[in-house]
């Protein structure tokens, strides 16, 4: 098996993780963009390799054997910026002190509670991380997230968080590839910083950062009216310890790993004091540390480890006494799609340069399969593949310049007026590729290329069906959209029997404000820096079922 460029081999655990503990992981890779992050999954999935994301690892512990498969980091996913003066992007790699600090020098509200809280933002939406009075729930607009088997999507706030510590993605495993977040409050830098050095204090006072450790180790049971630091305090449990890992002296509900600790030392600590609480008190406290990797049957039930995700049986030496715990993908899950339409890409649309944009909207790109392959080549004339642009404002209030030909030849000239925009490419030659561009009037063009920026001489007119739906929408958050549906014929160049095509969805709104969904950020090597969406290579590539 060889293996992708950028994977390593053998490498342990205890150096990449906040925590200190944890064995050697067989694989192991920090992707640079969704793309890479793409190909790692599919690569896991062809190859049936087990796959674990690591953020900073504050809020997870691996078992100290083998990770007999993958772990994926997101060090490298760390870029952020202002889309507007209240919106603001960040990759999930990025600290949450980060986005503390990037509120404060924008004297933006909202943020500060964030300060000093170890981890990454993709890792506190998972769990709708809290202290000091803030959640991730009140400041999270969207989510751009991609599941094991490939499929990128978007999701509005209103859908992933649950409830206290609890989101979609904690038992529907998702990779978390960004973060709109939304701060529409200003506040002086004075009073930010005050509130920023009070959260810091407050750490330093019970002494967060003495010892590596997750921060609080189990969430708190609100039917037990404390806190559970508090309840582990008046259990007698600080100074604990077993191996090298203690209980705090100064915080119940921290575990320190004071050097050498092993994860199941800790782990060990924790069932005991979770077995104390439910004999002391006859109630249930559950982790807030995310395990990962293999587990005895013995410590998964003690932990509770049940309650965390998906979980699989192990078949090593000792044939159903341990289970797999916390991974994103395992071979056993089950990809197939069995029903139609289903949703192949969404995405929120995002500026082209990674900064403010000068007139941000919220707008989003999706992709929906309404027949299967082997229907849509029988039925080549049916729709088979949706396109659609989605916004909350109505569309004349964002594509402000459209053509008013009255002999048509405005299509010949579209792209000087505001559109929307889909390339689509081959996904075994991106330079095979197609260009459609439409306005929500339903002017369009259909551009083929046989290379970058040459346009093939095939001569084809294929007819896609243009649509405007208002106030239809599933997704509450968009009340307009418009778009085109395309048969098997339609694409047939593109296509040619794969069952992975190459998207990239575009905007051109007029002032040059340019937008892509997915982003993918500027190319660095360009030295203009103009925007240049004819970059197949850099297009996502989609699973056609």
């Amino acid at each position: 098996m060889q293996l992708l460029s950028y994977w390593q081999e053998m490498v342990p655990l205890s150096e990449v993780t906040f925590y200190k503990m944890g064995g050697l992981t067989k694989y192991f890779t920090k992707p640079k963009n969704i793309n890479q992050i793409y190909e790692t999954l599919k690569f896991c999935r062809e190859n049936k390799i087990c796959t674990a994301i690591l953020g900073l690892g504050s809020n997870c512990v691996f078992a100290d054997g083998l990770f007999d498969g993958l772990v994926l980091s997101l060090e490298n996913l760390a870029n952020f910026y202002w889309e507007s003066e209240s919106y603001l992007y960040a990759e999930a790699g990025v600290t949450n002190t980060q986005i503390a600090e990037a509120c404060l020098q924008a004297c933006r509200d909202g943020a500060w509670w964030m300060f000093r809280m170890p981890g990454q933002v993709g890792a506190s939406v998972r769990m709708n991380a809290r202290c000091f009075g803030g959640e991730m729930e009140q400041v999270v607009c969207s989510v751009l997230a991609i599941d094991a088997s490939g499929k990128l999507s978007s999701y509005d706030a209103s859908e992933i968080f649950l409830g206290y510590k609890s989101t979609l993605f904690m038992n529907n495993p998702h990779l978390i590839i960004g973060v709109r977040f939304y701060f529409p409050n200003q506040n002086t830098y004075e009073n930010i910083l005050q509130k920023m050095h009070e959260c810091e204090s407050e750490r330093l006072k019970k002494h967060h950062f003495d010892y590596p450790s997750c921060g609080s180790t189990f969430k708190n049971n609100y039917n037990l009216g404390k806190p559970s630091g508090q309840i582990f305090d008046e259990l007698k449990f600080k100074g604990t310890t077993i191996g090298e890992a203690q209980v705090s002296n100064w915080h119940g509900n921290f575990i320190w790993n004071l050097g050498r600790a092993k994860t199941e030392d800790m782990l060990t600590l924790a069932s005991s004091m979770r077995e104390k609480v439910m004999h002391e008190l006859g109630s249930q406290v559950d982790l807030e540390v995310q395990p990962v990797g293999v587990f005895s049957n013995k410590l998964f039930d003690k932990c509770g480890m049940e309650k965390l995700g998906p979980f699989f049986s192990y078949h090593g030496k000792e044939k159903q006494q341990e289970k797999w715990v916390g991974l994103f993908y395992h071979p056993n899950q089950d990809f197939n799609q069995k029903e139609y339409p289903c949703e192949n890409l969404s995405a929120t649309f995002s500026s082209y340069q990674g900064d403010k944009q000068k007139n941000f909207q919220h707008i989003k790109f999706k992709i929906t399969q309404l027949l299967s392959m082997n229907d849509a080549q029988k039925f080549v004339n049916e729709p088979f593949l949706k396109w659609e642009t989605q916004t909350l404002l109505h569309p004349k209030n964002i594509f402000h310049t459209v053509p008013h030909l009255p002999d048509g030849s405005f299509v010949n000239k579209l792209w000087e007026y505001s559109v929307s925009e889909i390339f689509m490419a081959r996904a075994d030659d991106h330079e095979k590729y197609i260009e459609v561009e439409l306005n929500h009037l339903g002017h369009h063009i259909f551009l083929c290329f046989s290379g970058i920026r040459t346009q093939s001489s095939l001569e084809f007119s294929p007819i896609p069906k243009f649509f405007f739906h208002e106030n239809s929408l599933p997704d509450k958050s968009y009340k307009y959209s418009f778009g085109l549906y395309f048969s098997y014929s339609d694409l047939e160049y593109v296509l040619k029997n794969s069952s992975h095509l190459a998207i990239q969805g575009a905007l051109s709104l007029g002032n040059e404000d340019y937008s892509l969904a997915p982003h993918w950020g500027v190319d660095s090597s360009r030295h203009d820096n103009k925007p240049d969406f004819h970059q197949p290579g850099r297009y996502f590539l989609i699973k056609l079922h």
